[in-house]
């Protein structure tokens, strides 16, 4: 498995493990559904990467938040929410 597809698989498996940690929570039900949808782009992610779906040169991000990387930055927390 690439470097890459690990980092990728690694830092869906810390969101799903902040889900476990949280899912009893009913006041947390709205932070529990994020988590689950960052889960599922970083393991689509790491497929992409893994198998090089996407044309040469254009790659996806470069994961944040490994174990033994650089902290996790939620970039969408700190846009301005769009209206409907």
């Amino acid at each position: 498995m690439k470097n890459r597809t690990t980092d990728w698989l690694t830092v869906a498996e810390d969101d799903l493990s902040a889900i476990i940690l949280i899912i009893k929570d009913a006041g947390l039900t709205h932070i529990v559904a994020f988590h689950a949808q960052q889960v599922i782009e970083k393991a689509l992610k790491a497929v992409i990467e893994e198998f090089e779906l996407l044309p040469e040169g254009k790659p996806t991000n470069t994961p944040t938040g490994t174990r033994s990387g650089p902290t996790c930055s939620h970039n969408s927390l700190t846009k301005t929410p769009q209206k409907l």
